[in-house]
């Protein structure tokens, strides 16, 4: 007779932003395999599930086997983890098929930061009012059939929490973002109002005396946006509230009001890694919750090489996936890089791009010169085999380009990488404001964002190449990071702990 095991089960977007700290902490869940594992979330996840398992599956205990579930039915035999496909597109899925993802980026400050608010709803209440209630509705009946000891869900994936408040269940989140996505609204004396960052501000911490006014002012400019939006029979909030209200499924959707409901919350952030705040107990940072990687030598063998070629040191520019990178936006970055090649002699640049337009990378490497493409000191890479997390593991990285997503910044961290900030929308400012106020990196926009201007952005990437405080202050902090443990383990450990106060 089978042993009885108490179940985890899991929801996350299919994103890889969104899943690769679900996936990271289901690793190590399954390294242990004392618990049945579950997974909801979009079918585009699956097969790269499958592909990231398989490919650690030498670190399971068991063969490794992942079960699709059909109909909510289970197989006879125990699977290492069970998928369970909610139908439909995820919001970004959505916003990329209807065409308005290439409109995320923003300006930021006064004259950005208000007409990005009215486009939050846009992005974030993608689904119709029947789309979004299928999908709970499927969401709960995942959960009524696996009856899990503990729901773990990232803060987005509002279907499944909101299957959780219906069915009057706790639940806890597990979250890419940091400490004060969650944490500052509970901090005294008013001071998300006049010393945090307001979202899309770009200011930096603390905010200057001269911009609390208007800092407060984009707060309370939020506020009345989103109350405005509640309220206009027209808006995508209000059509999906009451279609929730309808289906007895009181208060605003999750994405609101989540870090509330919430027993526990649980983050790859650090005290040293934050602003300072007030962090509550069932708050819990568990340091930054990185994929497990194998080696860039079995991966990638020749870009392997090219990284450990004689005294070389590389520069990665890697913007993610939902940065446009257009030909005029590419060429400004190019000049940059160029101007960084002409500098030092013994750099080299990894650039991960998505090209944009046929012709684009013909351009780009014009824009450079044939003598750095033909020595190879330039790589444009339209797609790596390997994750960005097993190059900047090698330790040929010095500098880290990217757009301030929560992911690389908490990976960059990690490994001790300086970090060179193009920021565009919303968060990814904020993560700027970061790395400038804990010193590990500079902000390399903040006159050309959304865009990039190539002297801006080479003096930034100077600035760090020949300041050693910067690279100084990385290690300083990864070495604390290093001194907690590692943010995966943590996080497994730590909801152990919530399973057994559970069962």
């Amino acid at each position: 007779m089978a042993e009885t095991r108490h179940s985890l089960l899991f929801f996350t977007n299919s994103e890889w932003g969104q899943a690769n700290v679900i996936l990271a902490t289901i690793h190590e869940f399954l390294i242990l395999d004392t618990l049945d594992i579950h997974l909801a979330s979009y079918a585009a996840l699956l097969p790269r599930l499958q592909e990231f398992l398989t490919s650690h599956s030498i670190s399971y205990p068991r063969p490794l086997k992942i079960f699709c579930s059909q109909d909510g039915k289970f197989p006879s035999q125990r699977p290492s983890i069970t998928f369970h496909t909610i139908p439909g597109l995820s919001i970004a899925q959505l916003c990329h098929q209807d065409g308005i993802a290439t409109s995320l980026p923003h300006e930021p400050g006064l004259k950005g930061a208000i007409p990005s608010y009215a486009r939050l709803e846009e992005f974030f209440f993608r689904h119709t009012a029947d789309e979004y209630m299928e999908q709970e509705k499927h969401s709960k009946q995942v959960i009524m059939k696996v009856r899990p000891a503990l729901i773990l869900s990232e803060q987005g994936f509002s279907p499944g929490l909101d299957a959780c408040i219906e069915l009057n269940l706790p639940f806890t989140i597990l979250s890419p973002n940091s400490f004060k996505d969650f944490e500052q609204r509970l901090q005294p004396g008013l001071a998300m109002l006049w010393k945090y960052p307001a979202l899309a501000s770009a200011f930096p911490f603390p905010v200057p005396w001269k911009l609390i006014p208007t800092n407060i002012y984009l707060w309370l400019q939020m506020g009345w946006t989103i109350t405005r939006s509640a309220s206009s029979e027209t808006s995508r909030l209000r059509t999906l509230t009451a279609k929730r209200h309808e289906n007895g499924i009181e208060g605003p959707p999750p994405i609101m009001i989540a870090s509330k409901r919430a027993s526990h919350i649980l983050c790859p952030s650090l005290p040293e890694l934050d602003f300072p705040m007030i962090i509550r107990p069932t708050t819990f940072g568990c340091g930054p919750i990185v994929l497990p990687a194998q080696p860039l030598v079995v991966i990638d063998p020749e870009l392997d090489f090219w990284l450990h070629r004689g005294s070389m040191k590389t520069v990665l520019v890697n913007l993610g996936t939902h940065y446009s990178s257009d030909l005029a936006f590419s060429i400004e970055v190019a000049h940059a890089l160029r101007g960084v090649l002409e500098y030092f002699n013994d750099v080299q640049i990894l650039w991960k791009m998505i090209p944009q337009s046929e012709g684009q990378l013909n351009d780009i490497q014009g824009a450079f010169g044939q003598d750095l493409v033909a020595n190879t000191r330039v790589r444009i890479e339209t797609w790596l085999k390997a994750d960005p997390v097993s190059i900047i593991e090698t330790g040929k990285v010095i500098v880290q380009v990217h757009h301030g997503g929560a992911n690389t910044y908490f990976e960059s961290c990690r490994f001790a990488v300086p970090q060179v900030i193009l920021g565009a929308w919303w968060d990814t400012y904020e993560y700027a404001a970061r790395v400038e106020y804990l010193k590990i990196g500079v902000f390399a926009n903040k006159k050309a964002a959304p865009r990039a201007e190539a002297s801006e952005l080479l003096e930034a990437l100077l600035k760090v190449l020949k300041d050693e405080e910067f690279h100084a202050k990385a290690t300083n902090l990864a070495s604390v990071v290093k001194q907690h443990g590692e943010g995966r383990v943590r996080a497994r450990d730590y909801i152990l702990e919530l399973v057994g106060q559970r069962t």
